[in-house]
């Protein structure tokens, strides 16, 4: 099985503003997302 590319977090960021994933909070360079919407994941962290 290949790797993946690598991404960077702005990338990250981005994709997850576009399904609907909103900024919930951010320490330091870490980004906490959450979603209003019920899905299998309650959120991510993000090192921006």
């Amino acid at each position: 099985m290949s790797e993946l590319p690598p991404i960077a977090g702005r990338q990250v960021v981005k994709a997850l503003g576009k399904i609907g994933y909103e900024l919930d909070r951010q320490r330091g360079s870490h980004r906490k997302f959450g979603s209003e919407t019920p899905s299998f994941y309650d959120g991510f962290t993000v090192k921006y």
